[in-house]
């Protein structure tokens, strides 16, 4: 839209903008030039001796009025076709925190560059520097969201996977409890209820896992019913029996 819309407006013929990747200015939109001469300058270095690179640099215009002056303060410019273009002017593209690229643009009328002219070029850029810096904000962002939205999908998958790996060994210790009850009812009954407490436990937690892992992907179902308020009582004793008895309380 600057190129298009924004250059005719300043009076320009030929103008193009150029952003800087990696210390390098690379050419992303251009108006008037043709397919050659945009060749020849496709990409410069922000160290160069360019105008664009100098405006990179220090964040300030260039305003170039005749092409005398061109050759004298840019000596490398004598490599480029010139064509029409008698008049220039490079102009940073300053975001809030850094200066995006340079919006080039080149008159075939003669320009003073005074003031009022100077001010309309350089609100022009810091308006395309603004919108550049918000495009990149908006799509820092959407990456960032991708990203997380990534990590919160393998932490649930990770949660779900954990939650049956848990369960398994879970199944033959309960067995096992099973048979030894059934063998020697009297044998070990205290630590073998202690044990069925604790596996009790577990199996709950890996129950509530497993729950947090459905409710993150939307698979939970709830299903309402009433319960005996003992058994709910009992439930909870059970689970705090442990630290009850190990700090000698009583309930």
């Amino acid at each position: 839209s600057a190129v298009r819309l924004g250059l005719p407006a300043l009076g320009a013929t030929f103008g193009c903008v150029l952003l800087n990747e990696a210390g390098r200015l690379r050419l992303a939109q251009t108006n008037g030039y043709t397919d050659a001469e945009v060749g020849t300058f496709h990409e410069l270095p922000v160290e160069g001796e360019y105008p664009a690179s100098v405006a990179q640099r220090t964040g300030k215009p260039v305003f170039i009025a005749s092409r005398d002056e061109l050759v004298e303060r840019f000596p490398v410019m004598r490599e480029l076709e010139l064509g029409a273009r008698v008049a220039w002017a490079a102009l940073p593209l300053s975001g809030r925190e850094e200066t995006r690229g340079v919006l080039w643009l080149g008159f075939s009328d003669a320009q003073r560059f005074d003031a009022a002219a100077r001010e309309r070029m350089v609100g022009l850029a810091w308006y395309l520097g603004l919108a550049l810096d918000r495009a990149q904000l908006f799509e820092s962002e959407k990456s960032a969201r991708a990203r997380a939205e990534a990590a919160n999908r393998t932490k649930d998958e990770f949660l779900a996977l954990l939650g049956h790996e848990l369960r398994n060994p879970l199944a033959p210790i309960v067995t096992s409890l099973g048979l030894m009850k059934a063998r020697a009812p009297e044998a070990l009954e205290r630590e073998r209820a202690v044990i069925e407490r604790q596996v009790q436990h577990m199996i709950r937690l890996v129950d509530d896992l497993l729950d947090v892992a459905r409710i993150t992907r939307g698979k939970v179902v709830l299903r309402k019913e009433r319960v005996e308020l003992g058994h709910v009582v009992s439930a909870a004793v059970e689970v705090a029996s442990p630290l009850l008895e190990q700090r000698r309380h009583r309930l």
